[in-house]
């Protein structure tokens, strides 16, 4: 079993690179990795959210606009930021990382999107929630 998952994430991920315009693709190997990081190492939450950030991170360079792509990473992040605000200032965290999301958002060139992905990333925080 842990050898096909390996090889089905190995597959994933030789698609992200052969075909970086599939957005589907990305957000596939997120998932994978993140499983794979989660059941085949054992790697810490933190760990895994810095992995998934990583990935969306890199796969949104490709999909400046997908909303898909900017949500994921915006949960990751959102889950990362949790995690750090525990051992750091977390209003200075919180208002850095904020900072991050406004600006990507507005590279995406969909401000409509913005005051919408703005409030549901403040309701993930307040939360403590993986998504929206």
């Amino acid at each position: 079993e842990a050898l096909r998952a390996e090889g089905r994430r190995a597959a994933v991920h030789a698609r992200c690179r052969a075909e970086p315009q599939n957005a589907d693709v990305w957000l596939e190997y997120a998932a994978l990795q993140a499983t794979h990081l989660r059941d085949g190492i054992g790697a810490t939450l933190e760990q895994i959210r810095e992995k998934q950030c990583a990935i969306l991170a890199t796969a949104q360079q490709s999909h400046p606009s997908d909303l898909r792509l900017l949500r994921a990473l915006l949960a990751a992040e959102a889950g990362a930021s949790a995690s750090a605000s525990a051992s750091s200032d977390a209003e200075g965290g919180l208002g850095a990382l904020l900072a991050a999301r406004r600006d990507r958002l507005v590279a995406c060139a969909q401000p409509e999107g913005l005051e919408d992905h703005g409030w549901g990333y403040l309701v993930v925080v307040a939360k403590g929630q993986d998504g929206p």
